[in-house]
Parts: structure tokens; C-alpha cells; sequence
């Protein structure tokens, strides 16, 4: 399964940052969801809006709901350049 990252595209900094993370999926491992724009998508996987907004949610590569820290190292598993990090992160 694809790794989704469910983002704020009303945010300038969330869209500057998703911007440089969608620049290294040159592979297009990661499925990216503007929550701004496509806020349904969230009720498919039990995730209310208000929270989706306050932190960051994803779909690992498991299907697995994560959010904070955790939903980051889904994406950085991904990334090239990132992966290092989320090995680190894990432990």
C-alpha cells in the first residue's frame, strides 16, 4: 500500500514543506491529499477534520492511521535523503 500524507494546503508552511517532500518522491511512493480541498477523504479512515488540522495524519505502508512524530517517519521512510532519519527516529 502507498504511504498518504494528509495534509493542510492552506498553510503556508505545511505547502512549503510538502512542496520540498514532493520534489524527492520522484518515485511517487507517497499519495498526497489536500485536506483543504479533499476533506472527505479523511472520513474514509476515521479521522476527524478538526484533528487532521491541529497535527499531521498519514497511512503508513501498512494501512495504518499514524499522526505526529510518527505519521513524519511514515513519509521519511519513503524519501530518499530522509530514510536515514527515520530509522533514527524509530530506534
Amino acid at each position: 500500500m502507498k504511504t498518504t500524507m494528509f495534509f493542510d494546503g492552506g498553510c503556508p508552511l505545511c505547502s512549503r514543506e510538502v512542496a520540498h517532500y514532493r520534489r524527492l518522491d520522484r518515485s511517487g511512493r507517497i499519495h498526497w491529499v489536500d485536506i483543504t480541498n479533499q476533506p472527505e477523504t479523511l472520513l474514509e479512515y476515521g479521522i476527524a477534520y478538526g484533528a487532521a488540522m491541529e497535527r499531521l495524519h498519514a497511512l503508513d505502508e501498512h494501512g495504518q492511521v499514524v499522526s505526529g512524530v510518527p505519521a513524519f517517519v511514515a513519509v521519511w521512510r519513503q524519501l530518499p535523503g530522509y530514510r536515514h532519519l527515520a530509522g533514527a527516529v524509530e530506534g
